[in-house]
């Protein structure tokens, strides 16, 4: 029998390669041998020759910003054989339109039972193979994920019968349907366990995060409005976003252009944003001096910020991983499980500041103040708006909410400037001593003993550059000196 040889190179979301994998090991008794690379992983001389010379067909996924693309496109378009592309990339394809549409339905998808299909379409194209594949299979474009149950769900009453509560508050998660769908769900499993371990209930939910109504692929804001709300009211205490990109869908001619907020005016919960690399290994982003490449600054923190999510912290990494049949080395993603316990009491603390009585909670509001560019003059800066407007406003309506403001509140930005100038309330440290501020309202002073207390909930490192800049809060006050403390005395 002869061989059918197959090459594929995958550009998204590496864990692809394992469902590959698997749909090629069932594929070898049919005399098909597939070899695949991910884009993001550097890819053989070996591999490149093997598809100009002996590949029967080409499959291509891939991103035309990675370093690899000009000899993906060199490769397809001097190949001699059927190339099948999806994805952004779809002009590397050299086969007829009807022919790409399938292929195009089988890879988007996905699936073990879809991938093998698509291998055996391909084969079958190239006049290589006579195995009839079965047509796509339809798989879900959301649903409600959680690890401990064999199956998804397709509501949250369904998925409710089933779950057993922790507690009397929820946690909602949010994640890409690739990741459901390949199996690479440990970052999801893992807040899952930690929330869970708090007593917090969860409502893990996929979607593919893009809209596409040809292919009746929801936005989110359908999504939030299926899973996390009922009767009009949120189900949901808070919510932990983890999929790149925008949150809310861009439409044209709507009246939000920058997406349309609204079902998050109804939501009326946090959303946090869980960072999880793209390229990054925990070494990597432990070793690095930035934590995030530009890439992902801009799809794991810009991008979801324009649609209100808050507070980017850094939960997830990737792990390369062979996979044997193809030959492939890819991504998955896998959990820092520091960060996820921080994330998750962060979350926590989110929840249970709900139950706090506005009277009762406690608000810092920090403005932007330069020492060293015109102290004065930088006080409040915002590129172009207002902040001191908005800020004195902020405390009028936060009055009105029930917060304890006092009645000393600014009836302006206008008072609001005045006043912190009068009471030395800012950062200069050239030409206003510390206890011309203090006499003139602009900081409060604490005990020696309140501070220690603070002192000596911070971390190790913490204390070092404080001692170091500032002196030893331990020691006599009238010793100035920095004299830096060994480990030892740190951890007493």
């Amino acid at each position: 029998m002869e061989t059918t040889k197959i090459g594929i190179i995958e550009g998204y979301n590496g864990a692809v390669l394992q469902t590959i994998g698997k749909a090629a090991r069932e594929l070898e008794e049919y005399g098909i041998e597939v070899r695949a690379r991910h884009q993001a992983n550097e890819i053989d001389d070996e591999f490149w020759q093997w598809l100009r010379d002996e590949a029967d067909a080409i499959f291509l996924y891939v991103t035309g910003n990675d370093e690899s693309f000009e000899i993906i496109r060199d490769v397809s378009s001097d190949a001699k054989v059927p190339v099948f592309a999806a994805g952004s990339e779809m002009r590397l394809a050299n086969v007829p339109p009807d022919v790409l549409a399938r292929a195009q339905q089988y890879r988007m998808c996905s699936g073990v039972e879809n991938i093998k299909n698509l291998i055996l379409f391909m084969a079958q194209h190239c006049k290589k193979s006579t195995v009839e594949p079965a047509p796509p299979e339809d798989m879900p474009w959301d649903g409600i994920y959680h690890p401990d149950a064999g199956h998804t769900y397709e509501s949250p009453d369904d998925y409710n019968k089933w779950y057993q509560k922790k507690g009397d508050h929820t946690a909602g998660i949010l994640f890409h349907r690739t990741g459901w769908l390949e199996g690479d769900t440990f970052v999801c499993d893992a807040l899952v366990r930690e929330f869970e371990a708090k007593g917090i209930n969860v409502l893990p939910v996929f979607s593919h995060g893009f809209e596409n109504t040809d292919l009746g692929i929801d936005g989110n804001d359908i999504i939030l409005n299926k899973y996390f709300m009922k009767d009009g009211a949120s189900v949901i205490d808070i919510l932990i976003n983890l999929e790149m990109f925008f949150l809310l869908p861009r439409r044209e001619g709507a009246d939000h252009p920058t997406g349309d907020a609204d079902i998050l005016k109804k939501l009326n919960v946090p959303v946090i944003q869980g960072v999880i690399s793209y390229y990054r290994t925990e070494t990597d982003w432990r070793e690095s001096g930035d934590g995030l490449d530009p890439t992902g600054i801009v799809i794991n923190v810009s991008m979801p910020e324009f649609d209100g999510t808050i507070e980017p912290v850094f939960i997830g990494a990737i792990e390369k991983v062979d996979e044997p049949t193809t030959g492939a080395l890819y991504n998955r993603h896998v959990p820092v499980m520091e960060q996820i316990v921080f994330m998750v009491s962060r979350a926590a603390r989110w929840i249970h500041l709900n139950d706090v009585p506005n009277s009762e909670r406690k608000v810092a509001i920090i403005l932007l103040n330069s020492p060293c560019k015109g102290v004065e003059a930088t006080i409040g800066t915002a590129f172009g708006l207002d902040s001191l407007e908005s800020v004195a406003r902020l405390l009028h309506r936060m009055k009105e909410e029930g917060y304890d403001l006092g009645d000393n509140i600014p009836a302006s930005g206008e008072d609001l400037i005045h006043e912190i100038l009068e009471k030395k309330a800012i950062s200069e440290f050239r030409w206003t001593p510390m206890s011309e501020i203090v006499k003139k309202g602009g900081s409060f002073m604490l005990s020696r003993d309140r501070y220690l207390e603070w002192f000596s909930e911070f971390p190790d490192r913490v204390k070092r550059e404080l001692i170091g800049t500032w002196g030893d809060p331990r020691s006599d006050f009238s010793n100035k000196g920095k004299a830096a403390l060994s480990e030892p005395d740190l951890e007493e």
